[in-house]
């Protein structure tokens, strides 16, 4: 089997499209399946990008989930703080 590569975009995209068929009733296997890739990559990449989103509708940057709490704003400064950790 060809193993292709995908980038941090199309995961977050494909992570989303198993959550729709999970919704909808489908089990895992059955989910992972129907967008062409296994359950155990399924698993590895939620674990890795299930955090994560993209930041603007057609935006390149890929931000973690952020919920500012009271006086925090969602600026360059905390992505620098967060990636240094």
């Amino acid at each position: 089997m060809i193993r292709k590569t995908y980038t941090p975009e199309q995961i977050i995209n494909k992570l989303q499209e198993v959550e729709v068929f999970i919704n909808q009733g489908a089990t895992t296997m059955e989910a992972s399946r129907k967008i062409g890739i296994t359950e155990q990559t399924y698993y590895r990449w939620r674990r890795e990008y299930g955090g994560m989103r993209m930041a603007l509708p057609g935006s390149k940057k890929i931000y973690p989930d952020f919920n500012p709490g009271p006086g925090e704003t969602f600026s360059p400064s905390w992505i620098k703080r967060r990636q240094s950790i």
